[in-house]
């Protein structure tokens, strides 16, 4: 793990936690070079992940993290942690304000918390994103899944969160009355 989250007061010792409990090294860098040096020390591994600071995409600090993280020169591949249990107008904007950092696909949150998955699978659509990786829970690694081997379940919850808000009852009474359901 290479932290590069410098804003967040005790975002390193956060992720130092996290490495000790998977049992993985850690490093930080706040600077180009420092990323360069972690990336080469670390170049014979199967696996460097990059750890951002959560800012918002209206943030500042977002171009200063994108800026190092370019600075890498493509050695990093970037994946976009989108949480699901946002609007479809704020993941637009998250997208929107990462696309210069090209990412190859997404993560998808906070599952568990979300009233209707809608909106992040539409946001991924739109942006042609793949999703490589979903999480529904607070527990990581264990609720952390290869979006691959889990089509079925996201498909499954999201009409099972449909029905629970009652769209389902919406659609039966549309289909009745117009011959058609949106």
């Amino acid at each position: 793990l290479v932290s590069i989250d410098g804003y967040r007061i005790g975002a390193r010792e956060h992720l130092g936690a996290y490495s000790r409990m998977l049992g993985v090294a850690m490093k930080t860098a706040g600077s180009p070079g420092e990323l360069a040096r972690a990336l080469d020390d670390w170049s014979r591994r199967s696996l460097v992940l990059v750890d951002t600071a959560g800012v918002g995409q209206q943030d500042l600090r977002l171009r200063e993290q994108a800026a190092l993280i370019r600075s890498a020169g493509g050695a990093i591949r970037t994946l976009l942690v989108l949480p699901a249990n946002a609007a479809l107008a704020t993941l637009d904007d998250i997208v929107r304000a990462h696309a210069p950092l090209a990412p190859a696909a997404c993560i998808v949150t906070k599952i568990d918390e979300a009233a209707s998955l809608g909106p992040v699978i539409s946001a991924t659509m739109r942006a042609k994103l793949p999703i490589a990786h979903l999480c529904d829970g607070q527990r990581v690694p264990e609720d952390l899944h290869p979006a691959a081997a889990r089509k079925v379940w996201l498909v499954r919850k999201a009409v099972k969160l449909r029905a629970r808000s009652g769209r389902v009852a919406d659609d039966a009474y549309l289909s009745e009355h117009s011959g058609a359901v949106p």
